[in-house]
């Protein structure tokens, strides 16, 4: 009753909102999401979801009751990067399978920096991502999040090797039906299910529908963030108030691309980690080098 069969750690923007659909339309998963949310965000220990305190019980309440032969799992991207998240797992679901979905690092910080860009708690972004990576102060949040194999490493030294998943954001691309067979396979699912999701685009580029009034609400909330910090917190852990906000201030966008100077700049941030992360997880990612 007490028993947790996977867990998902991460990266945001990677395909994570597609696997986690691939996840829930499969009729022996009881994913998270089918009474809660898909990110429950339990075991990190860095803002702004603090809900470990809660405690174990909380956090198996999020999930549909058990069933014989079904299994449950849950897929939080905020898991990955987390100096305590590998630790508290391990503590409580020793044994638990873990997914990753990892995306060509440049491609990953390009699309987290416009996605949060286009929101109200990181508008005050830099202007250029050149200007992003340039400054210090961002690395913990959003460049040092590319490092794939300082974060991975983590778990490896934690979970037996087998016990770990990783797919690539590319393959979602590429060969769809062979990524969810294979993660199907992984967790002892039947692995022949089709979900409708497979061949879907979700989870796309956004773009503010009225500038306007987004920067009036930018301008409230840095108010409310400078007089009154726990707003911050209401934000993130009021889904019904981001959902409906969502809603009404966004459409569906395709972001400009990365011009290929800019390309390589950022390239060379993640090359080292690209090397060290092909040896660990056993994979050639010749994809993601220039």
């Amino acid at each position: 009753m007490d028993r947790i069969n996977f867990i998902g750690i991460g990266q945001p923007r990677s395909g994570t909102t597609w696997i986690s659909n691939c996840l829930e339309e499969h009729p022996d998963v009881l994913f998270s999401s089918k009474k809660t949310v898909k990110e429950i965000n339990f075991f990190n220990s860095l803002p702004p979801y603090i809900n470990y305190h809660k405690g174990i019980q909380w956090y198996l309440n999020q999930f549909p009751d058990y069933q014989e032969g079904k299994i449950r799992g849950e897929f939080s991207t905020s898991y990955m990067c987390d100096p305590d998240a590998y630790k508290n797992i391990q503590k409580h679901f020793p044994n638990v399978k873990i997914l990753v979905i990892l995306r060509n690092p440049v491609d990953f910080l390009f699309s987290l920096y416009m996605w949060c860009k286009q929101s109200v708690l990181y508008h005050d972004l830099p202007d250029t991502i050149t200007n992003l990576i340039e400054d210090q102060k961002y690395y913990p949040q959003f460049v040092d999040k590319g490092s794939y194999y300082k974060y991975l490493k983590e778990y490896y030294d934690c979970f037996p090797k087998g016990n770990i998943h990783v797919m690539i954001y590319e393959d979602i691309i590429i060969q769809p039906e062979n990524l969810v067979k294979n993660l199907y396979s992984f967790l002892g699912i039947d692995a022949t299910y089709i979900p409708s999701v497979l061949n879907k685009k979700v989870n796309t580029s956004i773009k503010t529908r009225f500038n306007s009034i987004h920067n009036i609400i930018c301008k409230i909330s840095d108010y409310f963030k400078q007089n009154y910090p726990k707003f911050h917190h209401f934000y993130y852990n009021r889904r019904l108030f981001q959902v409906l906000y969502f809603y009404f201030m966004y459409k569906r966008s395709n972001y400009n691309p990365l011009n290929d100077d800019t390309r390589k700049i950022i390239y060379q941030l993640y090359r080292d980690d690209i090397i060290q992360l092909e040896s660990l997880i056993q994979r050639d990612l010749s994809i993601w080098k220039i």
